[in-house]
């Protein structure tokens, strides 16, 4: 196997946070909106783009930082009821931990939510480092985090390492960081035919397939 680590994003990627963002983005509708809700099929793909900016655009008299830290306060709320893993990615990342393989998350969320949805799945002990908003000073689609992760885990070698994500954001982040991406085509968001990630996977055994061959 080339890959030494494996990155991933989160929502949508590891977990299937959909139901929870969308039900987090429906209480702050009705607290800083007035009630004026965004269809889901819209929300779907506000995982992906950093917070802030989804914030701007959705609240516009509010402040976007104190926005995400509205949207951090009520993820645990409906962490338990709405988020699940998707199928065979426990039994992959414990595989890969076997295998000598680094683990690392990257995600544009502040760290506290990431953490308590690890901790629900049992999954923190697998990851080597988890870098979220307030680690960086850009988030995706800048590099800082991917890059970040390289630098404390010492790859120096960029083609030893593979993003795992679900939109296009998570696809330029890879570009611009240099290293191989793996974008995966489950969920609802259409991922546009432009894109040219190193592969695309339907499913975690496909993702370990292909890095057992790598």
């Amino acid at each position: 196997m080339k890959y030494r680590v494996i990155i991933l994003d989160l929502d949508g990627t590891l977990l299937n946070t959909d139901e929870m963002i969308i039900a987090v983005f429906n209480e702050l509708y009705q607290l800083y909106r007035g009630g004026i809700l965004t269809p889901k099929e819209e929300i779907y793909y506000f995982s992906g783009p950093p917070l802030s900016e989804t914030m701007k655009k959705e609240f516009i008299d509010q402040d976007p930082a104190f926005m995400v830290k509205e949207f951090s306060r009520l993820t645990p709320k409906y962490l338990a009821k709405t988020v699940t893993l998707y199928k065979d990615a426990d039994e992959t990342l414990k595989y890969f931990k076997k295998r000598g393989l680094k683990l690392a998350v990257v995600t544009n969320k502040l760290k506290k939510p990431p953490i308590e949805v690890l901790n629900l799945f049992d999954l923190t002990s697998l990851f080597d480092i988890v870098i979220a908003l307030e680690d960086v000073e850009k988030g995706k689609p800048a590099p800082e985090g991917i890059l970040k992760v390289l630098e404390k885990l010492n790859i120096t070698d960029k083609k030893t390492a593979i993003y795992v994500g679900d939109n296009e954001v998570d696809y330029q982040v890879a570009l611009k960081a240099g290293v191989d991406s793996a974008l995966v085509v489950w969920g609802p968001r259409i991922l546009d035919n432009k894109l040219t990630p190193t592969v695309k996977i339907k499913s975690y055994k496909e993702l370990k397939r292909y890095v057992e061959k790598s």
